[in-house]
């Protein structure tokens, strides 16, 4: 049994369930109560804030149970300490609730009277919190200063350049994140984490009805049902519970999990967070076991980020982290369940049958009252069985039984018991028995007995039973079908999960000695679209790997269908037998690892990443895949997945469909390839024109161009940037992942460098020897001006493709726009009033025709350097 109470939540008995009941006290003075709703409440009679709030302050340098605290923080501490304190009547009161719950019209008054239980923490960013960050980013900060700086020396002209770049750059991201955060709140209308509360009905005799609700309507005083996987909507106070487990990582940041229990009473000497019988927001139960700066370098990262999001936005993906965009593209391996991914996730039960392959209803009937009895969190084949016994007229009266206990499922048990009773006294039932379902091998353990249903009688398990238990469930496996055994105990009327002087016993003292009856096998047919997608993801260079608790043959007969490659298959058990390299080499080969352990999948996972040198995704829903999800790179989860799964996750889909990860892979891809062709063709660019400058320096009397006029051809050269985050990347560029590679900037910069001085000190001789403009200081002002603004404007594309531009590949528009535009500025500005102003003077035509043959040739040995730098390394951006 599972009971919490929180200081908004409690719990109630329920067998196998953990129950939270939300508190609500009136405003007497003497009792404190605590809000669902992390936000200003206009009410009179309203709630301190959340404790969470409370641990996020302390972040900064305070100590958790210690040090000055403010009032309303002292009102929470003092409020969650009388309710750890006190007895579970007293919760009552303190909460104005009742064991059975609050009745529908209270809990609507309350909702009204509090609001929706929607955190701060939660909301989407005002508008004044994201023209705030695009504003106080450090590249920004940097050039405040230096305008800062030159407004101090009096040189107006380059302050005021400078902050236009500020103010363009802080426009420009707070328009695409505005637009990013709009998509995203607008499918956060699809997003729900349901709850199951406990609400109470009927004017005569009133009855406890357990209904699910959206988390956002969990009101003070309701009594909430949560199940492994589940975050807490609310700070909780534990009325009872049974195995609970619960992970505090977001608020300690440490990976360990702490147990909590409803049945006992602290003092006010125990810790904030070692309290036994509280729980708090935004926690979850696990279980019994989660100068060459480029200037414009932000303001195109957060573009690709924020394009890419409102893309995959389209394609109904919930972008919680916008660089797992950027991840995604380098990601080379994906770590898949088989559940629900590869299948359709709907089961459906196939038959029943005893040890030696024959139908039998007995096992049919004790399936059936475990999936009927059992509260912890039902499964697809839960729902499979009760289907099938009542789509088919089995008549087995689960009426007439009883539920004493129940030993819930885990992930290392890998079985779930219920503790049944009837006394009909008609029936071959009669008695108490032990009913349990689970993974095969793992019911064979605790089996020692076996049925043998053509001799009617019980013999003892030999290793004959076994063999022949095994070969029949490889050929099941074989055909696609999935198999859970069923055995039971009989047991003895007084024996309960309590010992004489009330202490819990162990699982083990029960499910042990048992009798193994047979068979459930089911099946999930594998989807349609599945082996299209993971087709798509091998064209790109993912490689798809299995990781499931399923059987193994179960699982390599999917995969063969759906197109996965099962030559080099292997096990959880076998995995445990290997030394730490073998490990890892067998790891690297497998692509199906079946009847793994959440811990398992963790570890492969590492493995792939550390000793692999791989980008991992890993896309799970369960809260057996959490562990996993927060290990990967990219974390992917489903709308329909458990809530510390969507918790864990940096990609939400709202459809269980791998061709939606062909997609934003592709995303991932164009957003990474543009960020990597501004940030070399910037380097190459800048790097270019400052030895450029100091080449011409020594020939000149003069500086080749004044400060304001360096400015000004930087700053119309970063506006024809902006574009590049709306430009297309080769075909044979999104085919494959790709990574940052710090040694590759250096390498990339000595071989492209070189192609641009060349190209200027090409222009300075022509200037100095043909022109004579080194007697003519305005002269060569202009003519550097216009060549280097056109020349790092034309560089643009020859680094955007490996092809050969503008005869290959050609840009996208806006691009080509953005060119023209830029170019036909910088060429018109001597010719201009602003140009004398600055210092310009007219340029005869013929210099546009010098201007023509060296780009051409600059192309042309740009491309001759390319091939060559992609023969050597295998790649270009």
């Amino acid at each position: 049994m599972q009971h919490f109470f929180l200081s908004h939540y409690f719990f109630n008995p329920s067998m196998g369930r953990i129950k939270v009941s939300t508190l609500f006290s009136a405003n007497n003075g003497h009792h404190y109560t605590l809000p669902l709703v992390n936000k200003p409440n206009t009410h009179k009679d309203h709630f301190p804030s959340s404790v969470l709030k409370c641990f996020r302050r302390f972040i900064c340098g305070r100590k958790v149970d210690g040090g000055s605290r403010t009032k309303e923080e002292e009102k929470v501490y003092s409020w969650l300490y009388t309710l750890a304190q006190s007895e579970k009547n007293l919760v009552f009161e303190y909460v104005r609730s009742t064991e059975r719950g609050l009745s529908f019209t209270e809990a609507e008054r309350r909702l009204r009277e509090n609001g929706p239980n929607v955190p701060l923490e939660y909301s989407f960013p005002s508008l004044w919190n994201l023209l705030w960050n695009a504003l106080f980013h450090p590249f920004n900060m940097i050039l405040i200063i230096l305008s800062s700086l030159s407004f101090i020396a009096r040189d107006y002209p380059n302050g005021f350049i400078m902050l236009i770049l500020v103010f363009i750059s802080v426009i420009l991201r707070f328009c695409l994140e505005h637009r990013s955060s709009k998509a995203a709140m607008k499918l956060s209308e699809f997003l729900r984490c349901p709850i199951k509360v406990q609400r109470c009905a009927g004017r005569i005799e009133q009855k406890e009805l357990i209904v699910q609700v959206d988390h956002m309507d969990v009101v003070p005083g309701d009594i909430v049902i949560f199940e492994p996987g589940d975050l807490f909507p609310g700070d909780i106070r534990l009325l009872s519970s049974k195995h609970l487990v619960v992970s505090q990582a977001s608020l300690t940041g440490e990976s360990w999990t702490t147990d909590k229990a409803g049945d006992v009473r602290e003092d006010h000497n125990t810790p904030l967070l070692d309290l036994k019988n509280i729980c708090f927001m935004g926690t979850n139960v696990v279980s019994v076991s989660s100068a060459l700066n480029p200037q414009m370098l932000p303001l195109i990262i957060n573009t690709c980020l924020a394009k890419g999001a409102v893309a995959m936005a389209k394609d109904r993906c919930i972008v919680k982290s916008l660089t797992s965009i950027r991840e995604m593209g380098s990601m080379d391996i994906l770590c898949i369940d088989k559940t629900g991914t590869l299948t359709m996730n709907h089961a459906i039960l196939v038959n029943h049958l005893d040890c030696r392959g024959l139908p039998r209803e007995k096992v049919l009937r004790y399936a059936f009252l475990n999936s009927y009895f059992k509260a912890e969190q039902k499964y697809p084949l839960d729902d499979a069985i009760l289907a099938h016994v009542y789509s088919n007229g089995f008549k087995f009266q689960p009426s007439k039984w009883k539920k004493i206990d129940e030993i819930p499922f885990d992930f290392i048990r890998r079985r779930v018991s219920v503790m049944l009773e009837t006394d009909d006294r008609h029936s071959r039932f009669f008695g108490r028995f032990m009913v349990t379902k689970g993974a095969l091998l793992e019911v064979i353990k605790v089996c020692s007995f076996i049925e043998n249903f053509d001799k009617d009688e019980i013999s003892t398990f030999s290793s004959n039973d076994y063999q022949r238990i095994l070969n029949l469930t490889e050929e099941l496996s074989n055909e696609g079908l999935r198999v859970i055994a069923v055995a039971i105990k009989k047991v003895e009327m007084q024996q309960t999960c309590e010992t004489s002087n009330g202490s819990k016993r162990h699982d083990y003292d029960f499910e042990r000695d048992m009798i193994f009856l047979g068979f459930i096998t089911f099946f999930d047919p594998p989807k349609d679209s599945a082996k299209e997608a993971l087709w798509c993801l091998a064209e790109k260079g993912v490689k798809a790997k299995v990781l499931t608790g399923d059987s193994l043959s179960l699982t390599t007969r999917i995969c063969r269908e759906v197109g996965i490659s099962t030559t080099h298959v292997i096990t959880g058990p076998e995995l445990e037998e290997l030394d730490q390299e073998t490990f890892h080499e067998t790891v690297k080969r497998a692509t199906v690892l079946a009847r793994l352990t959440p811990s398992q999948k963790l570890r492969v996972v590492q493995s792939l990443q550390t000793k692999g040198n791989h980008v991992v995704g890993f896309l799970g829903d369960g809260v057996n895949d959490s562990l996993a999800l927060d290990a990967a790179h990219v974390s992917i989860s489903v709308d329909s997945g458990v809530a510390i799964a969507k918790d864990m996750a940096d990609i939400i889909l709202l459809e269980k469909d791998l061709n939606v990860l062909v997609a934003g892979v592709e995303h991932g891809r164009l957003t990474f390839g543009n960020t990597m062709k501004y940030l070399k063709m910037s380097v190459i660019a800048n790097l270019g024109s400052i030895i450029s400058l100091l080449i011409a320096t020594l020939f000149l009397k003069y500086e080749p161009l004044t400060s304001r006029q360096l400015l000004t051809q930087n700053f119309i050269y970063s506006l024809g940037q902006i574009v590049i985050p709306w430009d297309k990347m080769d075909e044979e560029y999104l085919n494959t992942p790709h990574k940052w590679s710090v040694r590759g900037l250096p390498m990339f910069i000595l071989w492209n460098g070189p192609v641009c001085i060349l190209c200027d000190v090409a222009t300075l001789l022509f200037l100095w020897f043909y022109c004579k403009a080194y007697d003519d200081m305005k002269f060569f002002h202009s003519a550097w001006f216009i060549e280097g603004l056109l020349m790092q404007t034309l560089i643009v594309h020859l680094m955007r493709t490996e092809k050969i531009p503008f005869i290959q590949d050609i840009a996208s528009w806006p691009v080509i726009f953005s060119t023209l535009v830029i170019s036909t500025i910088g060429i018109a500005i001597p010719f201009t009033p602003i140009g004398r102003v600055m210092g310009f003077t007219l340029i005869p035509l013929s210099y546009f025709g010098f201007l023509f043959v060296i780009f051409m040739g600059y192309f042309t040995i740009g491309q001759v350097v390319k091939r060559l730098y992609i023969l050597v390394y295998k790649r270009w951006l």
